[in-house]
């Protein structure tokens, strides 16, 4: 999408087994790397599904010409 995001280093520990569905709460979503990151982990370690409720989330900016 021609936008350029620095690269973070996402580190998550998981101490026991997730269970078979989980709800992860945030509370603002920038571009979705994290909890990205957090579902592929618990997914590899059996979780079979994520749920993920934000709060606030970034809103692209659409010129006024393209509306």
């Amino acid at each position: 999408c021609g936008e350029k995001y620095k690269e973070a280093i996402v580190y998550f520990e998981l101490l026991q087994k997730p269970p078979i569905s989980l709800l992860v709460i945030d509370d603002v979503k920038t571009t979705g790397a994290t909890l990205n990151e957090f579902a592929k982990l618990v997914k590899k370690h059996g979780c079979k599904k994520v749920y993920c409720l934000t709060f606030a989330s970034r809103v692209k900016q659409v010129p006024t010409s393209q509306l």
